[in-house]
C-alpha cells in the first residue's frame, strides 16, 4: 500500500514539476515576446527620428538653393542696372551725377552697392 501511495505522490510531484516547467516556458516565451516588441519599438522610433532629421536636412538644402537662386537673379538685376546707369552717364564717372540718377532710378540701396563696386 505504501508503494502505491509513494508512486501516486511521485506521480503528482512529477506532474507538478511538468506544470512548473510548462509555466516557466510560457513565462519565458512571453518575456521574449516583450523583449522583441521593445526592440521593434526602439528601432522603429530610431528609424523615424533618422528619417525626420534627413527630411529636415533636405528641406534646408532646398531653402538654401532657393536663396542662392534669388541672389543670382538679384546679381543679374544689379549688373543690368549698373549698365543702365553707365549708359545714362555717357561714360563719365562723376559720383554726384551717379548718386542723383541712382536715387531717382534705383533707390539708395542700389546706389550704395554701385558705390561699393566702383571703389573696388
Amino acid at each position: 500500500m505504501r508503494d502505491n501511495t509513494a508512486r501516486k505522490e511521485e506521480y503528482f510531484y512529477s506532474y507538478d514539476n511538468e506544470n512548473i516547467t510548462n509555466k516557466n516556458n510560457v513565462v519565458n516565451k512571453s518575456q521574449k515576446q516583450k523583449n522583441n516588441f521593445v526592440a521593434v519599438l526602439f528601432f522603429s522610433i530610431l528609424i523615424s527620428l533618422v528619417s525626420c532629421i534627413y527630411v529636415n536636412l533636405i528641406m534646408k538644402e532646398i531653402e538654401a538653393g532657393k536663396q542662392l537662386y534669388k541672389l543670382k537673379i538679384e546679381k543679374k538685376n544689379l549688373i543690368k542696372n549698373i549698365s543702365l546707369l553707365q549708359s545714362k552717364i555717357d561714360g563719365k564717372m562723376d559720383l554726384n551725377k551717379i548718386r542723383k540718377i541712382a536715387e531717382k532710378e534705383l533707390g539708395m540701396e542700389i546706389y550704395n552697392q554701385i558705390q561699393y563696386l566702383a571703389v573696388k
